[in-house]
């Protein structure tokens, strides 16, 4: 049978936003990025902000090499809210803007298209 993936008791809260925005890779946070609607990201960032620090500080208290299935899925949240911060920060009101690169044509590095942990 197959465990359902959870977050850590501490940061249980944080579950209803874990199936959408814990991304593992570079390449599928940019992608839901550009294709999320700035409203939903300010949700999400408005969920994560005040919970951030005590995050950061669980995992460091860890270190990532020593991370169980839980604590990884919670490295993966935050990094996703770290790469939804600027939209919010600096008041975008769109995420697919426009730009001289058509950003579907972007392509990720074998650093970025897996997650190191």
């Amino acid at each position: 049978m197959k465990r359902n993936r959870r977050l850590p008791v501490a940061f249980a809260d944080l579950e209803p936003f874990a199936a959408t925005w814990a991304l593992e890779c570079e390449r599928d946070r940019f992608a839901k990025l550009m294709a999320t609607d700035v409203g939903d990201l300010k949700t999400f960032f408005d969920a994560m902000l005040p919970r951030a620090e005590a995050i950061a500080a669980h995992l460091d208290r860890r270190g990532l090499d020593k991370l169980n299935a839980e604590e990884r899925r919670l490295f993966h949240l935050v990094v996703t809210f770290a790469e939804v911060t600027y939209p919010i920060e600096l008041g975008w009101s769109r995420t697919d803007i426009d730009d001289p690169v058509d950003h579907g044509r972007l392509t990720f590095g074998d650093g970025s298209i897996e997650s190191p942990i």
